[in-house]
């Protein structure tokens, strides 16, 4: 039997002092060791589950179980030790005078060896090509600069959940393909349960499921072959269709065919050479 990582039941929440449903009955399970892609137009309640689930909203029906245990005030420290969040603005979460302190503060507070440390923080700032930077002030960065240093910050203390609320929007391609490459190795090899939260639908790519929120409900979940052939759905929920997918089906209209499996741009491009 699968072991849940998040298990939500029905799940539905307005803000305080407000009577708007931001989540109506929202029901979603992911196992350990998936990826799992939260997509949505802005607005369409995204990063409001995803501060559910950390416990940074208070969830008062109490239908969020993650790591197995009900996020509440009792648990929720225990459960966010194991999680890795990096937010689509990220200059709120540092806490120290210099990148090379900040990140290396998650490990302090797990007591690990200086030298173990030392190891961790210039792998991680190597990772995201910040280790120029380690004697900068965070408030002294750009927001792309930023954002990558809240990642190293997360791939040093190698959490068992990382958490992405659309933490690549402000990354230019090439830097957000290389960073998302790394947390899909994390996954590969350690196991790392992943939930990318974004609405670029392009950003997909290496997802074992996808799950649509619209308007604060969820409307699809499924592999991600299957959703991207609901082209109808997607631009309902104001979502773009991969340019990659576009391609392949191009190609295949006109009787050349390519692989079923779903092509990232790299393996496009690659099937495209051989067809040349």
């Amino acid at each position: 039997m699968n072991e849940k990582v998040i298990e939500i039941k029905n799940l539905t929440y307005h803000y305080p002092n407000q009577t708007k449903l931001i989540l109506k009955k929202v029901n979603l399970s992911i196992n350990r060791g998936d990826w799992v892609s939260l997509i949505g137009a802005n607005g369409s309640g995204k990063s409001t589950l995803a501060k559910l689930i950390v416990g940074l909203l208070d969830d008062e029906e109490q239908q969020i179980q993650v790591f197995g245990k009900t996020m509440n005030d009792k648990n929720g420290n225990e459960i966010r030790s194991n999680i890795g969040m990096v937010f689509q603005n990220p200059e709120n979460q540092f806490v120290s005078s210099t990148v090379l302190d900040d990140v290396a503060f998650g490990l302090e507070n797990q007591g690990m060896k200086t030298s173990e440390m030392k190891i961790r923080v210039a792998k991680a700032l190597e990772t995201v090509e910040m280790n120029d930077f380690i004697n900068q002030a965070p408030n002294q960065l750009s927001g792309g600069q930023n954002q990558r240093v809240a990642l190293a910050s997360v791939l040093a203390q190698q959490p068992s959940l990382i958490i992405l609320d659309e933490a690549t929007s402000m990354l230019d391609p090439t830097t957000r393909s290389k960073i998302l490459k790394v947390v899909h190795r994390l996954h590969e090899e350690q196991g790392t349960t992943v939930l990318a939260i974004t609405h670029d639908i392009n950003e997909t790519l290496l997802s074992d499921k996808i799950v649509i929120l619209n308007q604060g409900e969820i409307v699809a979940e499924d592999k991600p072959n299957r959703i991207y052939v609901q082209t109808e759905l997607l631009r309902k929920c104001g979502l773009e269709v991969p340019l990659t997918y576009q391609v392949q089906q191009a190609f295949s209209k006109n009787g050349i065919k390519l692989s079923e499996d779903y092509l990232n741009e790299e393996e496009l491009i690659k099937q495209l050479w051989k067809l040349n």
